[in-house]
């Protein structure tokens, strides 16, 4: 090989090696917008259902089917935060602490937060 083939050679993996580096910041740019959009509709609901109660209050109207209806909206969104948030940790090769559920690299000894001791590995 000669020496131009050796950096075209070069150049190639550097730029695939980038774009893949783009794709996953991509990904977890999705990832994170739409824990986002997660937690603003989880906002939305609670508003809603803080509005509700306000007209019980204020008005005496009975607002209990409405606000479980939203209360169960607000707990399936919670679950769907739940899974993108792991979704997001398992792309950074993290895990929650069992103790104080703070974030741990995988493999870790212990947490670096409250020094509680995994026993193979984080997992």
């Amino acid at each position: 090989m000669s020496l131009w083939d050796d950096a075209l050679d070069t150049v190639k993996k550097t730029a695939r090696q980038v774009g893949n580096a783009a794709g996953d910041v991509f990904e977890s740019s999705k990832k994170h917008l739409k824990a986002a959009d997660i937690r603003s509709d989880i906002k939305d609901r609670y508003l809603t259902i803080g509005k509700l109660c306000y007209d019980e209050i204020l008005n005496g109207v009975s607002h209990s089917t409405e606000i479980n209806a939203v209360a169960e909206e607000i707990t399936a969104l919670n679950e769907k935060l739940a899974a993108v948030n792991e979704e997001i940790r398992n792309a950074k090769n993290i895990v929650l602490c069992p103790a104080c559920g703070a974030q741990v690299a995988k493999g870790s000894s212990f947490c670096p937060s409250c020094g509680q001791r995994f026993a193979d590995s984080a997992e």
